[in-house]
């Protein structure tokens, strides 16, 4: 595959998450169409709740049962399955809003598709997330900022098109909602194709995945830990400046309801580019924090003269930032500990919604004491405790590969070398015996020989000893 081919193939694959990602943001996840569609408002957090339960369940199962193997065959057609239940749902609204299907809160019909399909839709679209994210694993280290940061860029242009339209005419607007899964499952094919590929030639990744952690002490080992205090930090309180901010910025004019969407692609393109070549991940969350906590400073402030915009592009930045942060750095850290990408984006992402949820649940909390203390005080204790979380992400920087891993990587450098012959030369350096080695790759003593001679002939080594020193050197 050429040059050409390649940047076609990479390009097809952000265009496909870009367009889901926008059709999420305008409709099942608190989007504009959604507060237009659903008129009974006693529906829109159920509504939501399960659409987020059906993530989080489908971040469950793929963190415990599946592997990244399984992902070409699990729900490729994904993006098709959202289409056709996106469609299923517009038409029983159309029905029912023109009379023609009864309208009642305990319907099992009504029931049906206000609550099991946006949970359907939730479970489904986890396995595609779960998908691109193997494939931001498998990109190049120094590419997946940018790409990640572009895809996200691409998808703010698409909602801020599907905005625009909507001003214009509903129907326009609910015709390219539906169509952006349906363009989404046209370009997931490259997909698919590229993880596969990746796939195909990937080896000892079984390897290092299950023995790896069982090594000396390392920083990489408890990035769970820190990774899980930023998402309690962020979510946790962002709610606050939601719940006050947004509800003006949807009153007010078209230019404000464009302008976070614009930011935001600005934001992510920016951080993409910039974690690729100057920072490291952790510090795109030290931002996103010092931005989210910079809002509560000056939440009170900008209620108080109803001047919103740079309240706006700080919060927009923040999500821009947070959600770069997730996928660049579960994909950093499943190389640093040889994990699985899809079990790792599985627990990541778990974490992610259980916390949006527990956001959920504590923004309607802290409303309740928002008479009694005002939001000056509530805004001042909450950018103090996001500052403070700063901390865990400071601590995230300290993730550096560990030898196992750069042995890993210079190995599938040597271009010579054929794919059973990196897995024995793996083996090597994990201290594993030659009967060991046989065993686990099921081939005989003379077979094992022969690739032994060859790797020495390749690397120019005359033993074990040197093979091991030459790695660990280089």
């Amino acid at each position: 595959m050429n040059y050409r081919e390649i940047w076609r193939q990479h390009a097809k694959i952000v265009i496909s998450m870009s367009l889901l990602l926008s059709w999420l943001w305008a409709f099942p996840l608190f989007g504009f169409i959604q507060d237009v569609l659903i008129t009974e408002q006693t529906f829109l957090l159920p509504w939501n709740v399960s659409f987020l339960i059906g993530l989080i369940l489908g971040f469950g199962v793929l963190s415990l049962l599946t592997t990244a193997r399984s992902l070409p065959v699990l729900l490729p057609q994904s993006p098709l399955i959202i289409f056709g239940l996106t469609l299923c749902w517009l038409i029983y609204t159309f029905l029912v809003k023109n009379g023609l299907l009864p309208h009642a809160d305990n319907q099992p019909l009504h029931l049906i598709f206000h609550l099991l399909l946006p949970f359907g839709l939730g479970l489904v679209i986890s396995f595609f997330f779960a998908l691109w994210g193997s494939t931001l694993y498998y990109f190049e280290r120094n590419k997946r900022g940018r790409y990640m940061g572009l895809m996200m860029t691409l998808a703010s242009c698409v909602l801020i098109l599907q905005i625009l339209v909507s001003r214009c005419s509903l129907l326009c607007s609910v015709l390219l909602l539906c169509s952006l899964p349906l363009l989404s499952w046209r370009f997931s094919g490259a997909l698919v194709e590229y993880l596969s590929s990746q796939l195909n030639s990937e080896t000892g990744s079984r390897v290092f995945k299950d023995k790896q952690l069982f090594f000396a002490f390392s920083p990489a080992k408890i990035f769970w830990i820190p990774f899980a205090l930023i998402l309690l930090c962020y979510y946790l309180l962002s709610g606050v400046v939601h719940q006050t901010l947004f509800p003006l910025i949807r009153e007010a004019s078209i230019t404000a309801t464009v302008l976070g969407p614009f930011f935001y692609g600005i934001a992510a393109l920016l951080s993409g580019a910039l974690v690729d070549k100057r920072i490291k991940a952790a510090m795109v969350a030290v931002f996103c924090l010092a931005f989210l906590g910079i809002s509560f400073l000056v939440l009170p402030a900008a209620n108080y003269f109803h001047v919103f915009a740079p309240l706006q592009i700080l919060l927009e930045s923040s999500y821009a930032l947070i959600d770069l942060f997730i996928w660049y750095i579960l994909a950093e850290a499943a190389h640093i500990l040889g994990k699985d990408p899809v079990r790792f984006y599985g627990r990541g992402l778990f974490l992610n919604i259980s916390f949006i949820i527990a956001g959920v649940w504590a923004n309607s909390y802290i409303e309740h004491f928002t008479g009694e203390y005002g939001f000056f005080h509530i805004s001042l204790a909450a950018g103090i405790i996001l500052f403070a979380g700063t901390m865990p992400a400071l601590y995230l920087l300290r993730i550096e590969p560990t030898p196992d891993l750069l042995c890993r990587q210079e190995i599938s450098n040597v271009d010579s070398l054929t794919c059973k012959e990196k897995e024995v030369i793996q083996l090597i350096f994990l201290g594993t015996d030659y009967n060991a080695i046989q065993e686990e790759l099921c081939i005989t003593k003379n077979t094992l020989k022969t690739h032994l001679r060859h790797i020495y002939e390749k690397t120019g080594v005359k033993n074990r000893s040197e093979l091991i020193l030459k790695f660990k050197q280089s």
